[in-house]
């Protein structure tokens, strides 16, 4: 039996804007949530999936000792649309890993969130899953 690859990208953001303001909001206030938007990948969200399965590498090293699991991965979207501070939350191998980074670091400028009509940064989260496949 040859090993496939599927790669399935959950795209279920955990978002956190923080904006680089003075002002002090009220803890019960969230910003980003009222009068602003969220940080989006450049045609959404379908979009940054297509841009995954499209450029993500299955590491060789990976595919031969049978990895594969969910890595969470989190980043800065920064007020210009950069993408910045790039962390591996929960990891599954070095290799596989080290691709997520990759991905991440290569993906292209991001519409960045605003609040309160203001570009700010914001934080994003979301599961990127490797697995492998028998096809005989």
């Amino acid at each position: 039996m040859k090993p496939s690859l599927f790669l399935i990208l959950f795209v279920s953001f955990s978002t956190i804007s923080i904006s680089q303001e003075n002002e002090v909001e009220p803890k019960d206030s969230v910003v980003g949530f009222d009068e602003g938007s969220y940080a989006e990948f450049p045609g959404g969200s379908q979009a940054m999936s297509q841009y995954i399965a499209e450029n993500v590498v299955y590491p060789e090293e990976a595919m031969e000792n049978g990895e594969s699991g969910n890595v969470y991965i989190s980043f800065t979207v920064d007020s210009t649309g950069l993408v910045k501070d790039i962390k591996i939350d929960r990891g599954v191998s070095e290799s596989i890993d080290k691709e997520c980074i990759r991905l991440v670091e290569s993906m292209p400028r991001w519409k960045p969130a605003t609040t309160k009509g203001k570009k700010v940064a914001s934080r994003q989260r979301f599961p990127i899953r490797f697995k492998l496949a028998n096809v005989e």
